[in-house]
């Protein structure tokens, strides 16, 4: 099986696309800046064009391609990148790319690593603070690992782009002495793993498991329901907002290890998974 990957910068934004030979473009993104006060303007060393092209990748392939972001404005601005328009189309078996090709984003110049996993997990990145006419070198580095499932991804494709924005500071705000400082909310807590499995919707651990599992999926503190998606092994099963309920089907004979991934309107992703046995009579 061969791919062929795309890595394309567009306003400073990197878009890349894991694609079969036969697959479409890459996908487009752009780059925001906003200011309290001042001019903060976003400046890449690509703009417009490709950074990296790489035609017939196999399984265990990486490749890489690195841009230069910098601040352009006269303000100091705080800087992130975040994902855009992901579209994964699974292959000919059902393999997800999405799942599978693993991402490496690195800030070569203070050489801490900003991101490692697969571009289904990948969320807002808090890159830091840039200064007035102060540059960075980043580096994205995507690797198709090889598995025993290969054959699962044949004309899989996948593509979104990572896209930057910056924001300038507002002043600091000055106390006067009889002025006491307004009181902090705590932050809030994740909650914890078996308590998110219970609230995205599936069963207890204690219950045991036929061939078959329905959920009815829900949404942490009422949220708008985009998809979900439910694995248990290699078989998938997949909800909407217009059919919230997903069933898995064909289940093994043994412990089952459950995972579901929710994403909502608000661009948030939950997963969760849980463990059962298998209650079905051995084929």
């Amino acid at each position: 099986m061969r791919v062929t990957l795309t890595l394309v910068l567009v306003a400073a934004a990197f878009a890349v696309a894991l694609i079969d030979p036969h697959g479409s473009r890459a996908a487009t993104a752009r780059a925001m800046a906003s200011g309290a006060s001042g001019a903060l303007r976003i400046a890449n060393s690509s703009e417009g064009r490709a950074v990296l092209a790489a035609g017939g990748l196999r399984p265990g392939a990486t490749v890489t391609g690195t841009v230069t972001v910098g601040n352009a404005g006269q303000v100091a601005g705080r800087f992130s990148v975040r994902p855009s328009g992901l579209t994964d189309t699974p292959g000919a078996a059902g393999g997800e790319l999405s799942q599978r090709l693993q991402l490496r984003l690195t800030d070569v110049t203070t050489s801490r690593v900003l991101y490692t996993g697969t571009p289904a997990g990948l969320t807002a990145v808090d890159v830091g603070d840039l200064a007035a006419g102060e540059t960075h070198t980043y580096q994205l580095t995507a690797t198709f690992p090889s598995g025993a499932d290969d054959n699962d991804y044949q004309g899989a494709a996948v593509s979104f782009g990572l896209r930057w924005a910056a924001t300038a500071a507002e002043p600091a705000a000055t106390a006067t002495p009889n002025t006491p400082p307004a009181p902090t909310a705590p932050a809030p807590t994740a909650p914890k793993a078996a308590a998110l499995a219970d609230t995205l919707g599936l069963p207890a651990a204690k219950r045991c498991l036929g061939t078959r599992l329905k959920v009815h999926v829900r949404t942490p503190d009422h949220a708008k329901l985009v998809s979900a998606k439910l694995r248990a092994g290699k078989r998938t099963a997949t909800a909407t907002a217009r059919r919230p309920t997903a069933t898995l089907s064909r289940l093994p004979h043994g412990r089952i290890t459950v995972s579901i991934q929710v994403r909502t309107a608000a661009k948030h992703i939950y997963r969760a998974s849980r463990t059962y046995k298998s209650c079905a009579k051995a084929r």
